[in-house]
């Protein structure tokens, strides 16, 4: 276990590539680092909330679910490889660098998890997706809603650009 706020604002640390018999990763483990890249691996089941909050984080791998403000606010963070299945509350919240991110295996999307981020394009989604989910994403064009896809009210709330919602049934959720 990597406990609560292990490297709490160590300024110097940038790159963290944990362990195969790492577990569990405590809240705020990397919070107000100088982290730029982390690699979790498998091994780990569960991250704390706000992980990495307020780093100037620009490339993520994730494999466990991620936690309530894990990404919060990493305004650099452009590449994110997430295998998990849940994304907590504003968990990528301010994300303004995150262009796209693959969300067909996700199965819940929580409140506000990409308010405010940079997503671009089209978004792939096949889960229950929560209200204010994708709040303010100005860029967001297309979605694509697959057939276990549950939207909430104000999902989609000030998605200013936002011109086609699609229903697809064939929505390929395994990885090639």
């Amino acid at each position: 276990c990597l406990p609560e706020a292990t490297f709490l604002g160590c300024s110097n640390l940038k790159i963290v590539h944990l362990n195969e018999t790492l577990a569990r990763i405590g809240p705020s483990a990397f919070m107000n680092t100088g982290l730029e890249e982390l690699y979790v691996p498998p091994s780990v089941r569960h991250v704390g909330a706000g992980l990495c909050k307020d780093t100037p984080l620009k490339k993520v791998t994730l494999f466990c679910n991620a936690a309530a403000y894990a990404f919060y606010r990493c305004d650099r963070l452009q590449v994110v490889k997430f295998y998990g299945n849940t994304i907590g509350q504003d968990a990528f919240y301010g994300t303004k660098s995150l262009r796209s991110i693959d969300l067909r295996r996700v199965r819940l999307i929580s409140s506000g998890a990409f308010s405010h981020s940079g997503l671009r394009g089209t978004l792939l989604l096949n889960g229950v997706v929560c209200s204010h989910a994708f709040l303010n994403n100005r860029y967001l064009t297309v979605a694509v809603l697959g057939p276990h896809t549950a939207l909430l009210p104000r999902a989609f709330a000030s998605c200013e650009r936002l011109m086609t919602a699609l229903t697809d049934n064939s929505l390929n959720t395994n990885y090639e």
